[in-house]
């Protein structure tokens, strides 16, 4: 959690409750080893938004996921990331609405 606090500049009960918060989502889980607190992120609850994502393929960004160059990147990937094609803001003309 430190590394936390320093990165973030924030003090380490903000953190604390933070990331109190993200397990209480199951988002993060947690390992304790001694007095260290290890935190992994969970994408299993984040896969519903990335599909939701997905649907607003619109735009300059799905020029880009559909380019040669994105198709060619698409193998380095690391195992389990998931491509999100999707770049906020929405364009002007987009019907789609950002999440609230």
């Amino acid at each position: 959690m430190g590394e936390l606090v320093e990165e973030l500049s924030a003090s380490q009960p903000t953190i604390s409750k933070h990331l109190k918060v993200l397990r209480e989502a199951q988002l993060v889980s947690m390992r304790a080893q001694g007095q260290k607190r290890y935190y992994a992120l969970n994408p299993k609850p984040l896969e519903g938004i990335v599909s939701w994502l997905e649907t607003f393929d619109v735009g300059p960004a799905a020029a880009v996921a559909k380019s040669p160059r994105a198709e060619a990147d698409a193998g380095t990937e690391r195992p389990g990331a998931t491509r999100c094609r999707t770049t906020w803001p929405l364009p002007p003309s987009s019907n789609a609405r950002a999440p609230s």
